[in-house]
This record gives structure tokens, sequence and C-alpha cells, in this order.
């Protein structure tokens, strides 16, 4: 498939771009396969695979498996990432190097779904930040509630609001990153209808919808705060005319971190995907110098959770909420974010106490802060894409009540054994929806 003309003629303009045509050829080629490992959850060596160099947990693999038939893709001890993108939470990780050595930070991920930047920049944070997740949306901000949830950080919450909503919290966030919606040319190869769908008019739209984003969640971002702006486009107008837009709108200059793998070209970063193994990305850094008010915690009243079955491995407090048990590591901001925004997930949910008898939520089987206490099922490949098909199997145990089911260790639910039969705890809306016949491929 051809490239508009027009987008051809652009590339002339793309700072940093010296060989157009080695860039339009490599739209053509195969996008590299890429994951991206869960630092809390993998225990396996990887010395087989390549390594993402910007990443602090990326690889690429040889070949794409099926990975909707592999257990451990639906635990999230990997996630399936792009390659590039993976630099933010590399980002991330210079900032708090950097900047925020003792402190702890509050970051946003304005336009989070379906999750990739998100699971990446919690396994670059520490248990003392929170991370909140936010998506426009509504279907795929439960889209990333789900691959949150999975991925198992207890400091990581989810909301579904549009970006001036969050002016609302006047000097909140210490970090705000910005993936913002864009024309898509560096997704040339991997998304064809982009090529259909891309137009000058259509460049002009986003650059547009663009500055009002990250206009409206200016005010959200804390003095000496910091704005990571990205976008998977190479034009200018997209990324140096919003950078422009930002120093002139705002009291603002430009960062470049010292652990940067790549050169900015007047503060900006690219990727070229004839230059690096990856789509084309570009990103820029920049600190706001000047103050937006602040908010005040609310006072949190005391409350006394007793005999909870649950032992959990990080600090934080327990709350009984309409017969639910939640867990909060930061209940002041999510009791905050909760009368600011629209909350989806602003805690990790425990589970519930009906008549004497503990019900564990499916979100602790995830979770790498619950330490379990109830009996564990190992379960064959097979069977566990049986679990999580939620359909029945043959399951030899002898002990009645709840089990966590686990594969290779890693927990994938729960189940209720009744002796002859077990019912399935396994997220309805979660499981696996093909009817075709599933052949894994161990990639570890």
């Amino acid at each position: 498939m051809s490239f508009p003309q027009a987008f051809v003629d652009s590339l002339g303009a793309v700072p940093g771009l010296s060989e157009p045509q080695e860039l339009l050829k490599s739209l053509d080629d195969d996008s590299p396969i890429s994951i991206r490992v869960n630092p809390s959850k993998h225990r396996h060596k990887l010395s087989h695979l390549s390594p993402v160099t910007w990443s602090n947990h990326g690889y690429y693999l040889p070949e794409r498996p099926s990975f909707i038939a592999d257990p451990l893709f639906h635990a999230c001890v990997y996630y399936v990432q792009e390659p590039s993108s993976m630099v933010i939470g590399k980002v991330i990780g210079s900032l708090l190097t950097e900047y925020y050595v003792a402190e702890s930070v509050r970051v946003l991920d304005l336009c989070a779904a379906p999750g990739g930047k998100s699971t990446d920049i919690i396994s670059n944070l520490r248990e003392r930040d929170l991370l909140v997740s936010n998506e426009v949306v509504k279907s795929r901000s439960h889209i990333l509630k789900e691959n949150v949830t999975k991925w198992g950080y207890a400091n990581h919450l989810v909301s579904n609001n549009d970006p001036k909503d969050f002016k609302r919290l006047p000097g909140y966030f210490d970090i705000v990153v910005i993936d913002a919606p864009c024309s898509g040319e560096g997704m040339f190869r991997k998304d064809r209808r982009a090529r259909a769908e891309w137009s000058p008019d259509h460049v002009k739209l986003c650059s547009s919808r663009q500055k009002r984003i990250v206009y409206d969640a200016w005010k959200s971002i804390k003095e000496g705060g910091f704005l990571i702006y990205a976008t998977c486009t190479f034009n200018t107008s997209e990324n140096e005319q919003i950078l422009s837009f930002l120093l002139k709108e705002f009291e603002a200059v430009k960062v470049e971190l010292s652990a940067s793998t790549e050169e900015s070209q007047n503060g900006i970063y690219r990727f070229f995907p004839h230059v690096r193994q990856g789509e084309g990305f570009s990103y820029f850094i920049i600190q706001k110098q000047s103050a937006s008010g602040s908010v005040n915690l609310p006072r949190m009243k005391t409350t006394k959770v007793d005999d909870l079955p649950v032992e959990i491995g990080v600090e934080g407090r327990v709350v009984k909420e309409n017969d639910r048990f939640i867990f909060y590591t930061h209940d002041q901001d999510s009791e905050l974010l909760s009368k600011q925004l629209r909350m989806i997930k602003k805690g990790l949910s425990l589970g519930v106490m009906k008549k004497n008898r503990w019900i564990p939520d499916p979100e602790t089987s995830f979770s790498v802060a619950i330490k379990n206490f109830l009996p564990e099922l190992e379960l064959d490949p097979a069977q566990a894409l049986r679990f999580l098909r939620c359909e029945t199997f043959d399951l030899f145990c002898e002990e009645r009540g709840y089990h966590l089911i686990k594969f290779e260790g890693h927990g994938l639910g729960y189940i209720n054994h009744l002796g002859n039969r077990f019912n399935n705890y396994y997220p309805s809306n979660w499981r696996i929806r093909t009817q075709q016949s599933l052949n894994r491929t161990a990639l570890f």
C-alpha cells in the first residue's frame, strides 16, 4: 500500500531525519514482536531473548506466539507492548533518580488505555508512590481496569474522566504523562488503516485536540513537576508545535535527562523504525516553573477492621464499604480523588464476609501485595485454559471450599469446590471468548 504524497513530502521537515526513503522502506517491513515482563511476578531467566535496550523490562521475541493460549499472559506475568513506547517507563525511573530520590510522587497517565504505558510506569515506581491511570472512553476504561488489576500493584488507581476534569486538582500531580491521540504516522506498518486515514487536515485536527488536552491537564501539575508528552507521529505539528505552545502559554523549561538513550532535536526525542527496532515514536519532557494552587487531603475517620482473614504485604489501610473490604495504600488520596473524579478502581477489593465465611475477590488472586492463605491448586496448561474460558474440567481435589487457582505458581483466580463439582469465580467479562483450539507455546 502506497503512502499519501503529502506525508512523503512532510518528512523533509522532520528534524533529525536524514534518510526519508529508508524510513518509508522500513514502514513496509514486519513489525518486531516484544513483551515487557512484570518485575514483581516474573521468575524466569531470559538470556535467550534480546533485551529492549531503552527499557528496564522489555524483550524481543523471535516470532509471534499465540498469546491468548498462554495462561502466563492472562496472569500478567508479561505484557505485549510495542518496544519504542517502553521508553516512558525508563523516563519515569530516571526522573525519580534525578529529582525524587527521597520523596514520594503522584503520577497521572492521562490517556492510558489499554494499559501498556501504565503498567510500565507502575513497574518503575516505588511502593510509596501513587499512579492514577485515566481513560476518557468508558468502554476502554474497563479494559484498562482489567489490565491494571491483573498487573497486581495496590498503589495503582483507575479513573474515567475527560482531561478538563483534572482542573479540579490544582498542583496535585508531580508527573503527568500524556500519550496523546495522534495521526499515527509511526504506526503505519502496524496499522494499515492509519495510512488511509492520514491527511494534512487530520494532522491539524489532532494538533488542535492535543493542545486542548495539554492545556486542560496543565493546572493539575505541581510547581516543579513534569509533563511527559508523547505521540506515535513524526511531524512537527504534533510535536514541536505542541512544545512551542506550552513554552509560550506557560512558565516551563525543556528537560533533557542524563540517562536518555536518544539525542534530542530542540527538546524532542524521536524513535525512527529504520534506526531503532520499534515503531515510530516521539516525546518531550518539560518542567513547570509556576504554581497553580493546591488541594488539601481530607482527614480520614479512624476505623478498625478486626479478624480480617487476609495478610497484606505492604503498608496501607483496610476499610469496610457496603460489606466489602477495600485495601488502600493511599487512603487520603483515594478519598480526595473519589470526590473529584469518576473512579472505577480506587483501591484493592479484598472480598466479603458472608455467614462467617470469607469470599475472596478475584482481584486478590493477581495482587502482588496479598499473601494467600487459602488452599492452592496448580493447573496444567489445558486445565488453565478451560478455567480462563469459564468452563468446567476434571479436578482431583478432596478439600472443599475456596481454592486459589495457579499456573506455574501465578494466581489466576478462585474456585469454590463443592465436592462433586466446583464454581468458577473467574470474572465472566475477562474470559477467553474464542472457540478455536488453542495450543500454547511456552515463552520462558
